[in-house]
């Protein structure tokens, strides 16, 4: 029987279907610009609305043609940036690039990303072990993706040939024709998601860099390699543990352990050898001096609006074109906008309908360096009371001559069965020794998989379980919902190292440094997903994070347990290293104001500047500098005098054209910036001579700050005072003396010591230096004046030593939401364009909203971005 009620019932689901955002009258009004017709597989036509920024709005009936859309998209937009990508992470850049350092940087890379066992098809390549994995859903995107990408090179390969059109102009510099850019695959997107783990996770370089301080200094001046590998943070700002009270502060620190190095000093010229390599490489995707990350919830109580809040504001390399590509997909299963790392086919940041997220890096430790005691003939390694045989991986890829020809050319790669890869430059064959490398991505994991079904998360709980399946790279999880909910999920598999034996930590396992290789200091397992930090809707009603210690674990300066709360004693070891904590003071101290915020807030938060290093270090510098005045020359005096009066902002001193506008603050931010490496080169230079240029920025600092500040938080200097030499007043008084000397030189009179004069910003050709100066600044953007300073929230950070204050690393969007559930509202500005193709008006139009921090206002809802529309490209079946 038909019930009255039926027909209405039908005339609305057939008004909805005619409505339906994938439905092709609904764009009628933006103009198709292109034709993409009998594709393969499509289930239905597909409308990608471009709008003013370039960003394509892609509206398809299902995943799979999304899929296909997007990959298709992303080779219009970064073609070229993908195949580099794809190259860099699967070593096989030298058949574009001559030369001997491109050889050992593909040898180097392809290293790193060996599987420690076989995959079926018998390579020992990561992305071949996760590709033989993934899931039915993953893979249809995958394919669908890489279809998408192959149809975007097969006609541009066709029109090449024809005359119609040319290849982007990089590929005529390199000799590259259309048919060397070979079919984009499965594994070349996963080994693009992988390179971008082992960027955020891998550690290393600092693992080497420890190493050899350990070997040289920790037997002879244990409390010097004490304060340079400091591990309790500057301030004692943590995401989850409240920050303690002084009083209770000064009682946890107790200090660390003085190292045990007796393995490092056997394998000295190992680990000489392996810095060697890797000094010697080019420089290919640098994450830029001191790269971080800020993000932030906020419940739906603490909003103006009564709407849950999210922001996130990534720090990587500025790159050109960026790293970012911005996209927004509607399907069926899915209504999703964000970012998208080119070359990849899943949503890394952004929003649905229902929830949105940000990520920032943990900073857990999963790498261990192993030092390998080998047998007279070096083919073997002592483990467990035996010898176990290195495997030889054999290795071939093309390699272009200086002639312009390409040969095959094999490689070995030794591989220790239980740890992993040999590094290459690592081998002693006189002291017998070697250094191999354990990563947990070296075990296939399925990321992808994670971010897909976040994509699609209904709630913060869906979210939180999707994050469970992202393993490799572990990121501080951030995540709203539109019914006011938020919740925190650093998730990842972190090793238990020496059966969480912390007495063994402490001494000979210390995994922050190499390990001995002999089996003593073995992973026996990861710390169960229970034992990982999280958090659900706390009482001050936000989260937030900044790279920075979670838990407070290294508040003691003590990794392996102790006495700050989760766990005490017997918390489980997660990280050895992290931010300073500055950056999460100041976003602590603005979202603990008793206000309620709105999205403009956000935005306002993540553009701030205020120098916290500076409101920590500069009263006590200037109590020291007071104490020397009559011995200061008159500009020196007067520069003092500027420092006194600083509210610790940092604004570049410049109009809109460059002019300088005299600025009592841009002044003092110069002073103080350039102060900080003359105080470093004054204090540490002459103990450490050119190994201080391979400390990071952030060891350094622990120790100048406390040298300015002995009152500031955290446990007292093991030398004290000593690295001063006579006194730090007199230290700080020649370091005050060198800087007016060099501003003076530099800029001149000091009314012209403005800090956008010093300090500015470049967008270097995917992310590189040297790529920058090989190709004549040709593909960079800048520099152009920036404001911020060392450790801002808008974070404006520069390489400590040298001449320059450039500015290489930054937000690489910034990224908010409202969980309106009459609508999600997002704004997103990426440092470049949506198109990497010189003279398109897409290039570098978000350059200038970058700078300016501008909101960035983008449509969602399908009737604003038809609004907003510029063109059309359609695919059909």
């Amino acid at each position: 029987m038909i019930r009255s009620g039926a027909p209405a019932l039908v005339a609305a689901l057939a008004l909805l279907l005619a409505c339906s955002s994938s439905s092709p009258g609904r764009f009628d009004s933006v103009p198709v610009t292109t034709r993409v017709t009998t594709v393969p597989g499509l289930s239905a036509e597909v409308n990608v609305v471009y709008d003013g920024l370039g960003v394509p709005h892609i509206y398809a009936a299902s995943d799979g043609d999304a899929a296909y859309a997007l990959g298709w998209a992303h080779a219009r937009d970064r073609l070229f940036q993908m195949d580099f990508l794809r190259r860099f992470a699967r070593g096989t850049l030298a058949e574009y690039v001559a030369g001997p350092q491109i050889v050992a940087l593909d040898v180097q890379n392809r290293t790193l990303m060996t599987a420690r066992t076989p995959a079926a098809t018998g390579t020992h390549h990561v992305e071949d072990h996760i590709s033989a994995g993934l899931s039915a859903e993953t893979r249809t995107w995958a394919e669908r993706y890489r279809d998408g990408v192959n149809r975007w090179l097969d006609d541009l390969r066709a029109d090449v040939k024809a005359g119609k059109r040319s290849l982007p102009t990089v590929y005529a510099g390199l000799a590259v024709g259309p048919d060397a850019i070979t079919a984009w695959s499965v594994e070349d997107s996963i080994a693009i998601g992988r390179l971008q783990t082992l960027q955020l996770s891998l550690t290393l370089s600092d693992e080497l860099a420890a190493g050899q301080l350990a070997a040289t200094l920790a037997a002879s001046q244990p409390a010097l390699f004490a304060d340079l590998t400091r591990h309790a943070p500057i301030v004692p700002n943590t995401i989850l543990a409240p920050a303690p009270s002084p009083g209770a502060l000064a009682r946890l620190t107790r200090g660390a352990p003085a190292a045990h190095p007796a393995h490092l000093a056997a394998a000295a010229g190992s680990l000489a050898g392996a810095r060697a390599f890797l000094d010697g490489l080019p420089r290919l995707m640098e994450r830029g001096d001191r790269a971080g990350s800020n993000n932030w919830s906020l419940s739906a109580a603490r909003s103006a609006t009564g709407n849950a809040l999210v922001a996130n504001d990534p720090h990587l390399s500025l790159a050109k074109p960026a790293n970012f590509h911005m996209v927004h997909i509607d399907t069926p299963s899915r209504h999703v906008a964000g970012v998208a790392f080119p070359g990849t086919p899943a949503v890394v940041i952004g929003h649905n309908d229902r929830i949105a997220w940000g990520n920032t890096v943990v900073g857990y430790d999963v790498t261990d360096v192993y030092v390998e005691q080998l047998d007279a003939g070096n083919q073997s390694v002592a483990f467990n009371g035996a010898q176990v045989p290195i495997q030889q991986v054999t290795e071939s890829h093309r390699v272009r001559q200086q002639d312009g020809s390409v040969v095959d050319q094999p490689y070995p790669i030794a591989l220790v069965p239980h740890h992993g890869p040999v590094l290459p430059g690592s081998l002693d064959p006189a002291a017998h020794t070697a250094l191999s490398v354990r990563w947990t991505g070296h075990d296939p994991t399925f990321e992808v998989q994670a971010f897909l079904d976040v994509n699609k998360a209904r709630s913060v709980d869906e979210a939180v379980a999707a994050y469970t399946a992202f393993r490799v790279g572990a990121q501080n999880f951030n995540v709203a919902d539109v019914e006011g909910h938020i919740a925190y999920s650093p998730h990842a598999d972190v090793p238990v190292r020496a059966g969480g034996d912390a007495t063994k930590l402490r001494t000979v396992c210390q995994p922050w440094l190499p390990l001995p290789g002999d089996g003593t200091c073995e992973w026996t397992g990861k710390i169960s997903d229970s034992d990982l930090p999280q958090a659900k809707d706390p009482a001050a009603g936000f989260i937030a994070t900044a790279n920075n210690d979670v838990t407070g674990a290294l508040l003691d300066d003590d990794p392996v347990g102790g006495d700050p709360a989760p766990g005490g004693a017997n918390r489980p070891y997660l990280y050895a290293f992290t931010d300073v904590g500055l950056r999460e003071k100041r976003i602590q101290d603005v979202l603990s104001q008793p206000r309620s915020f709105a999205l403009d807030d956000l935005t306002a938060l993540q553009a701030d500047t205020r120098s916290e290093l500076g409101a920590l270090m500069t009263p006590g510098l200037v109590a020291l500098l007071e104490t020397k005045r009559a011995t200061l020359s008159a500009q020196a005096q007067a520069a003092l005098d500027v420092l006194k009066g600083w509210q610790f902002s940092t604004p570049t001193g410049l109009d809109a054209q460059g002019n300088v506008t005299p600025s009592a603050e841009s002044q003092a931010s110069s002073i103080f910036h350039a102060f900080q490496r003359r105080f470093a080169d004054r204090v540490l230079r002459p103990g450490l001579g050119a190994n201080l240029d391979a400390l990071p920025s952030e060891q350094i600092f622990k120790i100048l700050v406390k040298l300015a500040n002995p009152g500031a938080p955290g446990p007292a200097l093991k030398t004290g005072t000593a690295l001063c030499g006579a006194s730090c007043a007199d230290a700080a008084a020649a370091a005050l003396e060198d800087t007016v000397a060099f501003l003076g030189g530099r800029l001149g009179l000091p009314v012209n010591w403005s800090w956008g004069r010093l300090h500015q910003v470049k967008f270097t050709f995917l992310g590189s230096s040297d790529l920058d100066r090989l190709t004549g600044g040709l593909f960079s953007v800048g520099p152009f004046p920036n404001d911020g300073g060392l450790f801002t929230v808008d974070v404006a950070n520069f390489g400590l030593f040298g001449d320059d204050f450039l500015q290489t690393a930054g937000p690489n969007v910034r990224f908010s939401a409202e969980l309106d559930p009459a609508g999600v509202k997002w704004r997103a500005v990426i440092p470049g364009g949506q198109v990497d193709a010189l003279g398109d008006p897409h290039e570098n139009d978000q350059i200038p909203p970058w700078l300016a921090n501008a909101k960035g206002d983008q449509p969602f809802a399908v009737d604003a971005v038809v609004a907003q529309g510029k063109s059309r490209v359609v695919f059909t079946p």
